[in-house]
């Protein structure tokens, strides 16, 4: 019972919401017990939240994204690559190891945490699962897709798009967003816009000496 509580009590403590309390959530991250294991790698990235993933935290979340339990290595795998927004070499790396996982969603965090930091085997991943008649399409894929926004994922969404027909979930709301995201001249209209978003802010601003 004082495993489980101290598991509970882990998960509480990352809504401090403070990066101070991170060394000694980290004493916990080689428990024996797995939940709490889980408990750190699920709180490190509130606790952090606003501030970057201190070193002993990002090193800490690799080697647990390679734990034994599987609920480990998904909560991990979620807190390094989609929670977080830190990108290293050993950080890439580490996800990459898991696109093969075969425990819960994991593989699937993993590619479109690879995806968001443009990583090319993200791309070489999305660009199989989509081709593959026999493959089940799940919802991560096409966030991974949408992130990478790369017009060579076009055709094999255009065929889902074809196949679904007709369908309205949250599937479909996924695949139209990443259809539209794959576009050529996404990205330049996308800058643009951003451009056009931060002078309007700015001059918003102006009056009281702040900038974005």
């Amino acid at each position: 019972v004082s495993r489980s509580l101290a598991g509970a009590a882990l998960a509480a403590l990352g809504y401090a919401d403070d990066p101070a309390w991170a060394a000694e959530l980290l004493r916990y991250a080689q428990d024996d017990y797995p939940p709490v294991r889980q408990a750190v790698a699920g709180a490190l990235p509130t606790m952090f939240a606003g501030s970057d993933l201190s070193g002993d935290a990002v090193a800490a979340l690799i080697r647990l994204t390679g734990d034994t339990d599987p609920g480990v290595r998904d909560w991990a795998t979620v807190s390094l690559g989609t929670l977080s927004g830190a990108d290293t070499e050993a950080i890439r790396d580490a996800l990459a190891a898991r696109l093969d996982d075969d425990g819960g969603d994991t593989r699937f965090q993993a590619v479109t945490g690879l995806a968001r930091r443009g990583d090319p085997r993200a791309l070489t991943e999305i660009t199989h699962r989509l081709g593959d008649d026999m493959a089940t399409i799940y919802l991560l894929d096409l966030v991974a897709a949408a992130e990478l926004a790369d017009p060579v994922l076009l055709p094999a969404l255009d065929r889902l798009a074809t196949s679904w027909a007709g369908d309205d979930d949250r599937h479909t709301d996924a695949l139209s967003y990443a259809i539209d995201r794959c576009q050529p001249g996404t990205h330049y209209l996308a800058k643009t816009r951003e451009t056009e978003l931060i002078a309007a802010v700015n001059h918003t601003l102006l009056h009281i000496g702040w900038r974005v």
